[in-house]
């Protein structure tokens, strides 16, 4: 891993899903009290929907489509692939066939309701996210520990606090409602 400029491009896209994920989680149960003085309009509900779409787009960028440009397989050397799938089946605690069916359905989910509204598909639930996020994380530590020594990585030490600091200085910053 030496093209700097594909490094940054995949470190961009996990920097955006660890926010969107982690502000999307911080959300989660703070929705509904945090629009009660709105009536109907409902503004963190579609915040939190967005930071929802986000996250699946970008998460599908890294591990949707194999032939996606932005996809991990082209920029992990082809001869490491292998060491890669390993890394994060150990990481996630899945094999490779219950990952590829967790992938398939995060890119259905994608396809189907957060880029392309299709009306007759039948929502299944939000998938969870535990395995996007394990998934993740390997890859930037994998990005990190592997990546040329001339390249400076300065980007956070921990995806998942970053994550977590961003979602704290988010809801720092939002005033309860009045009740």
């Amino acid at each position: 891993m030496e093209n700097v400029k594909e490094l940054h491009g995949r470190l961009f896209v996990l920097n955006s899903f660890f926010r969107s994920y982690s502000c999307f989680i911080a959300l989660e149960h703070k929705c509904q009290e945090l629009d009660r003085e709105f009536g109907g309009l409902c503004p963190f509900t579609h915040i939190h929907n967005i930071l929802l779409s986000d996250a699946v787009t970008s998460w599908c960028k890294l591990f949707g489509s194999w032939k996606d440009e932005g996809h991990w397989k082209k920029l992990i050397p082809k001869e490491d692939h292998n060491k890669f799938l390993v890394f994060m089946q150990n990481e996630t605690k899945l094999t490779l066939d219950e990952f590829n069916n967790y992938r398939k359905e995060m890119v259905l989910f994608r396809n189907k309701w957060v880029v392309h509204h299709d009306v007759n598909f039948k929502q299944n639930p939000v998938p969870f996210f535990d395995t996007a996020h394990s998934s993740a994380l390997a890859l930037n530590v994998y990005i990190r520990e592997n990546s040329d020594d001339k390249i400076i990585y300065d980007g956070p030490e921990c995806m998942s606090d970053f994550g977590e600091q961003v979602a704290q200085a988010m809801l720092s910053k939002i005033v309860a409602p009045k009740t």
